[in-house]
């Protein structure tokens, strides 16, 4: 008979200052909830730690366990990076940190970087085997995109099955309309 799954308690830190998160997680992502800050959201005075890592995606996977077991707005999960002696400091637009939904995996046949913007406009988009005219700058023959999205990490997030099999990925943002 089938042993049931246990489902893992989320991690969750004592309160901590931003110098003591800072200092304990250096150089990582942490995922900060119940945030104690200024009114501009500027400074941080104490937060409570549910997740830490090397990248932030990691960092953010990680805090997945504790946002869906515990989902109240004071307990929403903000991404930072934690650096010694200086303050925490959030990398991103919040409006990146939206969740967009993610297609299906994309390759596109090569296409010039007007057809991309074409049928991609204003949107951020992921490009690989980009067949440069010369390494000194953007122009370029041709490219297949494998990723595209209105926020800057939605493409790539689509990407990401080409990911291993592509060393160098473009992360453009098209023309505006």
């Amino acid at each position: 008979m089938a042993q049931p799954q246990s489902i893992e308690a989320p991690f969750l830190s004592e309160r901590l200052t931003s110098d003591e998160i800072s200092e304990r997680y250096r150089y990582e992502w942490v995922c900060l909830v119940e945030i104690d800050q200024s009114d501009d959201g500027l400074e941080i005075y104490s937060a409570r730690v549910v997740s830490h890592s090397r990248t932030r995606q990691d960092a953010l996977d990680r805090a997945h366990a504790f946002h869906t077991q515990v989902h109240t707005p004071e307990h929403e999960v903000a991404p930072y990076f934690a650096r010694p002696f200086a303050p925490l400091k959030r990398r991103v637009a919040p409006e990146w940190e939206t969740q967009e939904p993610v297609g299906p995996p994309l390759l596109t046949e090569p296409l010039t970087w007007e057809q991309i913007c074409d049928r991609y406009p204003n949107e951020w988009v992921c490009l690989v085997e980009i067949d440069e005219i010369n390494d000194t700058d953007f122009e370029f023959r041709t490219a297949r995109v494998v990723g595209h999205g209105k926020t800057r990490i939605a493409p790539y997030d689509q990407a990401r099955p080409f990911l291993e099999k592509y060393e160098d990925v473009g992360h453009y943002f098209t023309r505006r309309d």
